[in-house]
Order: structure tokens, then C-alpha cells, then sequence
């Protein structure tokens, strides 16, 4: 089926209806699951909060995640996971679920609930599966974010209570899946961005001030935002201190709101002085630019083009695409690497000959740039087979440069369209690493076009996750200290000379050996 087939319905649906209908997070059972959980239960208080009851829900068999997005006139593009508590034995979906979710998105910030499993199963870390179904949430989310408009840099975690410690595991855990990855989904990285803990419990071990064994902090912990009351009969105020002082000795970006009363369990609905924390919540985001969004969210008639795949039909470019099609059929089964882009890519073949030779005329190369080629044409491509039956240990990825050119797309387009390309290469070639390569600047002297280079370059180094992604943003080295670019390097401000070949490949090389000689994983 073509993505284009897939991505229409799906872009009008997300862009006109705020809540989606819940997703199953795994494409069958939850790991570990026996069946014997019963079906799932809801639960009205007993008691009021904010002088209303709320609901819980327990006995929780199927872990969903539901994306409430965010009004179109003031969508971030941020993205948090909302994690309702319940002591792990259930779940306030209202309470500390749809409330923060619709209040998330009154500040521009797309919000997904996460029903993870309740209660604790039997034989198991009372935070185990919890855990599983939180990792794999993050993981969903940011396999999504082309077709929901979303940051893929910009995914948090909220979480109340029990919530809160599983965002402090997704915290501290993520180099290490606590499950198989069961599908490309799981290719995605699975650490938030940020997290924000209100009144967490568990954080410590009951006795003493030692941070609880399954959180490892780490200076690669995402910044984490604290909030809690020295009244909390539930979850000791000197679980969020110490672990606030673990985050700081670690090096990582922390903030903490220490409130004289307010309890536990409160929600959005406290009338304590501890109600103001959505307020200094949202200045915290800000102030981590969480919600400076550098993209403008879209219309809601707006159709990314970057994103839907279609030929080109230049006449310069027909030939190539033929002959690249036919280079990829006629060389199935192992390579050392792949080269995907657009002219500059190409022009390995001609300017960049001597470079070329120096570098990989000694390895198995196969070169798929073509002249004029934007992400759609790429992904056109590979819906046609031009990987199929490969297996390249590394994919070289340069393009997005000639939609900058597009006026119809916005650096939030041309941004989802490169995500579109790597997450392709990644779902069609799991056992490939890419080398994702920054945007080249273009033009003399700085302009429009080097300044959405930027943009897109910085949200794409986020790509990176030091495992099957490695971004190379290498534009500095193509510019003097004056802010020009020579045409001894760019002989006509676009395309590379001899001297800009030799850049290219001495920054990319040292990776090159590495991932080359590694064993295929």
C-alpha cells in the first residue's frame, strides 16, 4: 500500500479531531501477560477532591496510549505522556488523566495518556510491567511523531504519584529496554526529553535518604522538574529532596517546588499553596524551550508535501532515477555502505571522484543520490524497492537541502520529511546504522536558507541516540571564521568542490570504521 494511501486519512483525521481513539501499545499480548488479569474495572470515589469524586480504573489487562492533541492555533509540536498514579494498584484516569491532558493542550502541548498496567503483577517488581508499557510508550510516540506533526525531541513525561516514579524509571532505565523489541516501533529511542514528577512516592528506599536501586541517575538523566508538599501523608517530601540532589550531583538540568501544604492526590484541583504549580510547571517548559516552538505549527488545510511520496520529472533526473532503481535491484544482499541524497550525493560520481577513490572505492558502495531530489522523491523510491533485498551496514543520509527551497513547505515540513527518510531506512533496514548528515549551508554569506539549516539541524542532532543514529552537523566546517562560505569548497554556494569532498568524508570517517568493523546486531 502506498504511505501516501496511509498518511491522508490519517493527517486530516489528527488535524481535526483533538482526541484519538486509545492505541494498543503492543501489536499483541503485553510481555509477561497470562491472561488471568480479569476484565478491566472502573471505580468511583468515595471521597471528594476539589469537591468533586473522580474515577479509577484497575484490573488492567491491554496498556493503551491516547493522543489528545493540542488546539491547531497553538500547537508546540510538544508532546508530554501523561502518567496518572494510583500506587500501582490503579489508576486516576480523570484526576490526574483527561484533566492534565486538556490542560496541557490549553498551553500548546500535545499530551498522550498512558494506561499503563494495574495492578502490580504477581511475581514481578511491583513496577515491572508498568515500566515495560511506559518504555514502550515513548518509544510509540516518537514513532509517530510524521504523522501526528509532532517533535520527535520534544516528548516528555507527567506523572502523578506512582506516575511519577515510572517517569523516573523511563528517566534513568532507558539504555537498556526492559523488554524484546517486538516491532520497528521499538527501533525509536525510548528516553524522554524531560520530566516532571508531582508528589512522587518511591523515589527513595523507605528507610533511609539512598535513591531507590531500579533508578540510576545518571548525567544522561533527561532535566526533570520536582514538585511536592510537606504535608504529603503518602509520599514523603524527602523522596522528591533526595532524589533532587541525586540530579544535581549527576550534572542534570533539575528544578524543584517545595510546598508548605497541599496533601497528595490533588491533581489540578487543589485549593492549597501548592495550586500554582501548572503555572510554574509551564514557566519551567519555556524556560527549557519546550514550548518555543521553532516551526510554526501548520493550517489545519495545510498537507506537508515532504512527506508524500511522488517522482520526479525533471527531465535531468529521469535517468537517474532509473538507474538508481536498477543499480539497488541488480545488487542485492551485503554491502559496506549505502549513500542516499540528493546532487551532492550524486556528484560523488564526478566531482568528488578523487575523494571518493581515496576513501571508499575499497569498500562495497552503492550511491543512490540524485540530482534535484527532496524527501518525497526519496521516499518514493523506497516504496518502489530500492531497498529492498539490501543489507548495508551503514546508510549515509544527506537530504532536505533542496526543500528548504519549496516555499509551500515550513522548516517544520522539511524537518518531518528527513525524519520520514531515516525512519524508512531504519523500519526497511533494521540491522542498518545510519549517518545522518546535516544541511548543508548554502549562499555566501548568511541568509534565509542557512538560518531554517540551523533550525532544522539542531532538532535533527536529536536524532541522534549514539546506537543506530549518529548525526554529523558539519556546515561549521564549511565556513570561515567571517561567516563565508569559499567557492573553493562550494564553487557555486550549493554544490561541493574537490576540497568539500574531503571535508565530507574526514568528518564522517572515524564513525565509518567504527560501525563497519562492529559485528552486525
Amino acid at each position: 500500500m502506498r504511505l501516501t494511501k496511509i498518511l491522508l486519512p490519517l493527517l486530516v483525521c489528527v488535524l481535526t479531531v483533538r482526541a484519538s481513539e486509545p492505541m494498543p501499545l503492543w501489536p499483541g499480548v503485553a510481555p509477561g501477560e497470562k491472561g488471568d488479569i480479569g476484565p478491566e474495572r472502573s471505580i468511583q470515589s468515595d471521597y471528594l477532591v476539589g469537591g468533586r469524586t473522580f474515577t479509577q480504573i484497575t484490573n488492567l489487562p491491554v496498556p493503551t496510549i491516547q493522543l489528545f492533541r493540542a488546539p491547531a492555533d497553538k500547537d508546540t509540536g510538544a508532546t508530554v505522556i501523561v502518567c496518572p498514579g494510583g500506587g500501582y494498584r490503579v489508576l486516576s484516569i480523570d484526576l490526574e488523566g483527561t484533566e492534565v491532558c486538556d490542560w496541557l493542550n490549553s498551553i500548546g502541548v500535545n499530551a498522550v495518556l498512558l494506561k499503563y498496567r494495574v495492578p502490580s503483577r504477581e511475581g514481578r517488581e511491583f513496577y515491572a510491567a508498568a515500566l515495560e508499557d511506559g518504555q514502550r510508550a515513548v518509544s510509540l510516540v516518537r514513532s509517530h511523531t510524521v504523522e501526528w506533526r509532532i517533535d520527535p525531541n520534544r516528548i516528555g513525561m507527567l506523572g502523578f504519584s506512582a506516575g511519577a516514579h515510572l517517569s523516573a524509571a523511563c528517566s534513568t532505565r532507558f539504555d537498556q529496554r526492559s523488554y524484546a523489541p517486538v516491532d520497528a516501533a521499538d527501533q525509536f529511542s525510548c528516553r524522554p526529553d524531560f520530566a516532571v514528577l508531582m508528589y512522587a512516592g518511591r523515589l527513595i528506599r523507605k528507610e533511609n535518604t539512598e535513591i531507590a536501586p531500579e533508578l540510576t541517575v545518571t548525567s544522561n538523566t533527561p532535566p526533570t522538574l520536582l514538585i511536592a508538599t510537606e504535608d504529603d501523608p503518602v509520599a514523603r517530601v524527602e523522596s522528591s529532596l533526595f532524589y533532587y540532589l541525586a540530579l544535581k550531583r549527576a550534572g542534570v538540568p533539575a528544578e524543584m517546588h517545595l510546598y508548605a501544604s497541599g496533601g497528595h492526590g490533588y491533581g489540578l484541583r487543589s485549593d492549597k499553596s501548592v495550586k500554582v504549580w501548572p503555572t510554574r510547571t509551564e514557566e519551567w517548559l519555556r524556560g527549557l524551550g519546550v514550548l518555543q516552538n521553532i516551526n510554526s505549527a501548520a493550517p489545519t488545510n495545510h498537507l506537508n508535501t515532504a512527506i508524500i511520496p511522488v517522482a520526479q520529472t525533471n527531465d535531468w533526473a529521469l535517468d537517474r532515477q532509473a538507474l538508481v532503481l536498477r543499480r539497488a535491484k541488480e545488487n542485492p544482499g551485503p554491502c559496506d555502505i549505502v549513500f542516499i541524497g540528493d546532487s551532492n550525493t550524486q556528484m560523488w560520481e564526478t566531482r568528488g571522484t578523487n575523494v571518493w577513490n581515496k576513501y571508499f572505492a575499497g569498500r562495497k558502495c552503492l550511491n543512490f543520490g540524485v540530482l534535484g531530489d527532496r524527501t518525497e522523491n526519496v521516499l518514493w523510491r523506497f516504496e518502489q524497492g530500492q531497498l529492498a533485498g539490501l543489507q548495508p551496514k551503514v546508510a549515509v543520509v544527506m537530504i532536505g537541502s533542496n526543500n528548504t527551497w519549496n516555499t509551500n513547505q515550513t522548516t517544520a515540513d522539511v524537518l518531518a520529511g528527513i525524519q520520514a527518510v531515516v525512519k524508512q531506512v531504519r523500519t526497511r533496514l533494521p540491522q542498518t546504522k545510519v549517518i545522518l548528515m546535516g544541511i548543508m549551508p548554502h549562499g555566501a554569506t548568511f541568509n534565509k536558507e542557512r538560518g531554517e539549516a540551523l533550525q532544522i539541524n539542531e532538532a535533527l542532532a536529536r536524532m541522534d541516540d549514539g546506537r543506530n543514529i549518529f548525526f554529523f552537523d558539519w556546515g561549521s566546517k564549511l565556513i570561515a571564521d567571517d561567516g563565508t562560505v569559499s567557492k573553493s569548497i562550494q564553487h557555486d554556494y550549493v554544490h561541493l568542490t574537490d576540497a568539500g569532498y574531503q571535508i565530507w568524508a574526514e568528518t564522517i570517517e572515524p564513525k565509518l570504521k567504527e560501525l563497519l568493523a562492529a559485528p552486525n546486531r
